[in-house]
């Protein structure tokens, strides 16, 4: 989910988002935020959580100002997991609202509305995100296409899971259809 909200608010022109894969070293972090925030050259960090269960989504969303460690928003986003997407525009758009970014015409365009996913494909979707995401360190993308491409059978017009196999392809050596890369 931290990829996903990550992607969405870097669609945000006004906004200078560091890439997931950059932050992911303080996941674990017994570092400050501010010191986080100083080695990442940033004002922000976001913090958050994603809990399911049955069809049920909740993500709690937070707005650190570094300098101050202190939160200067937070705020729970609640949905069907069919809307999982739809939430993740929400918390990005309110984030964007909280550090008073004005969006453009174009942010707004790129920030539509999603449709509802099949909540079997998103789950599929997750899996292959976590999945690609640790192929990262590991080299072996073998899951992570299994899982996204078991999305994509679910729900054919899943986009999200389509990127995610095409990075795979670019950056994970995989073969597609009749390609090599």
């Amino acid at each position: 989910m931290t990829e996903e909200v990550t992607t969405t608010l870097s669609k945000i022109e006004a906004l200078r988002v560091i890439p997931h894969q950059s932050v992911a070293q303080f996941k674990r972090s017994d570092r400050p935020v501010p010191e986080i925030a100083r080695l990442l050259d940033v004002k922000y960090v976001v913090d958050g959580s994603l809990r399911q269960n049955d069809g049920h989504v909740r993500i709690t969303a937070s707005l650190i100002d570094a300098s101050r460690n202190s939160s200067v928003w937070s705020e729970t986003f609640e949905g069907d997991r069919r809307d999982a997407m739809e939430l993740q525009r929400k918390v990005a758009l309110a984030i964007a609202q909280a550090v008073q970014v004005k969006l453009t015409p174009q942010d707004r365009a790129r920030l539509e509305p999603t449709r509802p996913v099949d909540p079997e494909a998103f789950d599929l979707y997750m899996r292959g995100t976590r999945a690609r995401y640790d192929a990262n360190f590991t080299g072996d993308f073998t899951d992570a296409t299994r899982y996204l491409s078991a999305a994509i059978a679910k729900d054919s017009g899943f986009a999200a899971a389509y990127a995610g196999l095409a990075f795979i392809a670019v950056f994970g050596g995989i073969t597609m259809r009749g390609s090599s890369t």
